[in-house]
């Protein structure tokens, strides 16, 4: 596609998990507030529908990560329970959102079926 792939070293950083987790969630908050509506204005611009549509899935994804990585520096704070039970997720291979738990019949962004949800443990 004319496009070429240039490797890229690693320069910043790694910092404890609370400070990655804040991180991976300014990330998606940037992601879904600039990136992507930029991209959607874009492509609505250009007359590209279905960039559009793929465009807006991502952004109410991405508000579903950062909500994840929310609870996770929430619970990153909180005292180690190895009692607890890890949470199985599951996520939508059309769109990417993410759901915690069983997880609905059907994605609530693309209403992609749950038997085609990518399990993660």
């Amino acid at each position: 596609l004319g496009v070429a792939a240039t490797p890229h070293k690693f320069k910043g950083k790694v910092g404890s998990t609370n400070q990655n987790l804040k991180v991976a969630r300014d990330g998606e908050v940037y992601e879904r507030e600039t990136m992507y509506p930029a991209f959607i204005a874009a492509a609505k611009k250009e007359g590209i529908s279905q960039a559009v549509q793929s465009f807006e899935f991502a952004v109410k994804a991405e508000s579903t990560h950062a909500r994840l990585y929310a609870l996770a520096i929430k619970t990153s704070n909180q005292k180690s329970d190895a009692s607890k039970a890890v949470p199985t997720f599951y996520v939508c291979p059309t769109c990417g959102e993410t759901f915690m738990g069983k997880g609905p019949q059907n994605c609530t962004v693309c209403f992609t079926p749950k038997m085609r949800f990518i399990e993660v443990n």
